[in-house]
């Protein structure tokens, strides 16, 4: 294609203007011609024979041409292409302000080939810098505490662990505020150690209705300890993680905190009879969930999950998964007849094929909110002992918790004659040593026989006979 020099225009110079560009007409079949720009000297623009559909140029390119210092020979350099049909794709006040800049380069003596390799190489370092730093920053943020707590709370769910649902509100409450955004492998044995503190010094004596480690204290503190340092032993063992060492390996809990004294609150039998009569009037899944952990001695998450399928009234029995229980083998649990007949009712509730029977969702999750629900009891609770006092000035009940129940039925136990075998295997406790490797018997007829006794004991506590009414010695002649 040969390039004529002005394709029958009245000069080789005009300026340039987009009502021009629109109206210019292609070049003759096989050669190209060059406006150049009389506002700017070495601008211009290169005109091809292609035609469009009302015959104007289609095929319009901004150019510059200019001589190096000392070089005999013009450059000639494309800066982009004009479409009559969208201006807008490359303005023409663009394109000549960037013929100035590379016009510019020519002159001091830059070749805009020599310069666009530079732009092109800046460009590839920047963009090569920008995903290192991204890159880097994606490893950070997935080595923060939050990030790792985050996979630590879905592979306990995801093994179905039975207090999943506690470690992660714990996490939630008591690391992830302070350490969320920090990386994990920064955590030094000075942080774990005044997170400790903090939760220690929170402490105080409960608020009726709340778990002392909602509030501090060092039960929270050994709590919160040994989650901490269980969700950083998982850590160490995963191979994405950047961690090297466990900041909560190095202290011991006994000296930061103190010794763990364990809880040993249980209800005495006029508790017990005020508890029952608040859950009876409270009614609904919260009541009947109090009440049947009372009549079993069953955990409060196992009780609470318990699903349409696991109770089996027919043969009396509560078959607990072993996934639930953190066992190899289901736990079961005989059903005493109040609480066969508790159960019974709830089945008669709404809900999903296999949902939950203690639900306000219908079945479809488990209740929760228990710590508004303890407040609430504890109200009720409080109101019942003053009826039943008459008047009379009381001490507000001592502070209790949900779990305490568990342990009042356990300690209740041995004084209907169970042995504590049996009373541990009512309660899933598992054998230590060597006896819980070979004892595999179940204790069924033993735990049945336990339950039944202290569901007894448990009606003449809550229903106690008038004061004037002598019981008959069994055997008396």
């Amino acid at each position: 294609m040969t390039t004529q020099s002005a394709a029958g225009s009245d000069s080789q110079k005009k300026i340039l203007t987009d009502r021009l560009l629109k109206a210019v007409k292609p070049a003759q079949a096989g050669q190209r011609y060059v406006i150049w720009d009389a506002t700017v000297p070495g601008f211009g623009v290169r005109v091809t024979d292609r035609p469009n559909a009302k015959g104007r140029a289609a095929s319009i390119s901004f150019i510059v041409m200019r001589r190096l210092p000392g070089q005999k020979q013009p450059i000639r350099h494309t800066i982009g292409r004009y479409h009559p049909d969208h201006p807008e794709v490359l303005p023409l006040a663009k394109a000549r302000d960037e013929a100035r800049r590379v016009l510019g380069l020519i002159l001091g003596g830059t070749s805009p080939k020599e310069e666009k390799r530079r732009r092109e190489e800046e460009q590839r370092r920047h963009q090569e810098e920008q995903q290192r730093r991204e890159r880097e920053e994606a490893e950070r943020l997935a080595n923060t505490v939050g990030a790792v707590a985050e996979e630590f709370i879905k592979d306990m769910k995801r093994r179905g662990l039975r207090n999943a649902g506690e470690f992660e509100a714990i996490i939630r409450r008591e690391l992830l505020p302070k350490w969320r955004d920090r990386p994990i492998g920064e955590i030094t044995r000075r942080d774990a150690a005044k997170l400790i503190r903090d939760i220690m010094n929170r402490g105080g004596e409960p608020d009726p209705g709340r778990r002392r480690r909602v509030s501090g204290g060092p039960w929270a503190a050994h709590h919160a300890f040994a989650i901490a340092k269980t969700m950083f032993g998982w850590a160490l063992d995963q191979d994405e993680i950047d961690l090297a060492a466990s900041p909560f390996d190095s202290l011991k809990p006994k000296k930061l905190i103190g010794a763990k004294e364990p809880r040993q609150r249980t209800l005495d039998e006029s508790e017990i009879r005020a508890v029952w009569t608040a859950v009876e009037r409270f009614g609904g899944p919260y009541g009947d969930l109090v009440r049947l952990l009372l009549l079993t001695a069953q955990r409060l998450s196992q009780t609470a999950t318990m699903q349409r399928a696991e109770p089996d009234l027919d043969k009396a029995l509560w078959n607990s998964p072993a996934a639930k229980m953190k066992m190899k083998k289901p736990h079961v649990t005989p059903l005493a007849p109040a609480a066969a007949d508790l159960l019974r009712e709830r089945l008669k509730q709404p809900t999903r094929r296999h949902g939950y029977l203690f639900s306000t969702t219908h079945g479809e999750r488990p209740i929760s909110g228990f710590s508004k629900f303890k407040r609430q009891l504890d109200c009720l609770v409080e109101e019942i002992r003053r009826e039943e006092a008459d008047g009379a000035e009381i001490e507000p009940m001592p502070p209790w918790t949900l779990h305490d129940l568990r342990r009042t039925v356990r300690t209740k136990l041995p004084e209907l004659g169970v042995s504590d075998v049996v009373a541990e295997a009512v309660l899933a406790h598992a054998r230590p040593g060597i006896k819980g490797v070979y004892d595999l018997y179940s204790y069924l007829p033993e735990k049945r026989d336990a339950l039944e006794r202290w569901a007894v004991r448990l009606a003449a506590i809550v229903n106690p006979a008038p004061a004037n009414v002598i019981p008959l010695r069994s055997g008396a002649r």
